[in-house]
């Protein structure tokens, strides 16, 4: 019993720590996603592999200088907002950036530091059956992609099912939304006396 024990505990350890490992030529772009009655947000995590670092860091530090400029940080940021498609019944969804964290490049080149952001995109009116589709086509020939969904804080709001292409670069989301989502306009009314 007890060597069947220590078995299954090394084989979970092994297995644990190969999911946390990332491979060192790869972009790593770990999308997760959590939805609102009114809006989506989206968490970003972008670990550079330190084998593609150099050719990141060309488009990402023009200058060559060490130092990632607040100008060249939005720079980047608009480049990769670019590569990113939201759409919710088939709608166009314009994602914002709430924050955006970049490490020191000497970090990257040690592998120790990834590049966090904070997206943010209003959802338009729709029904009670909802589908968003998010895309990420950031540096394909270098990248890895992750997608998923948080479970809904909002009682009301119910995931249907969850659809990703193989590199999941493509990741599709069925939801239930009670009563749907009237965007409220503001309107300003004079009652009658």
């Amino acid at each position: 019993m007890i060597p069947r024990l220590i078995g299954a505990l090394l084989l979970s350890l092994l297995c644990a720590g190969s999911a946390l490992a990332h491979n060192l030529d790869e972009y790593q772009q770990a999308a997760v996603i959590s939805i609102h009655p009114d809006e989506v947000h989206i968490s970003l995590r972008l670990v550079p592999g330190v084998a593609v670092l150099p050719g990141l860091l060309k488009g990402m530090d023009p200058n060559s200088d060490g130092v990632l400029s607040e100008a060249e940080q939005h720079a980047y940021v608009a480049r990769l907002l670019s590569d990113l498609s939201l759409r919710i019944d088939g709608a166009p969804v314009s994602l914002q950036v709430r924050s955006a964290y970049f490490p020191a490049i000497s970090l990257m080149r040690e592998g120790l530091a990834e590049i966090r952001l904070e997206l943010a995109g209003q959802a338009p009116a729709g029904g009670e059956n909802r589908t968003l589709v998010f895309e990420n086509r950031h540096l394909r020939n270098v990248s890895d992609y992750l997608a998923n969904v948080l479970v809904p804080s909002d009682e009301g709001l119910e995931i249907l099912s969850q659809r990703r292409n193989e590199s999941q670069s493509f990741y599709e989301l069925r939801y239930r939304q009670p009563g749907g989502y009237k965007r409220m306009r503001t309107a300003l009314y004079w009652g009658r006396r």
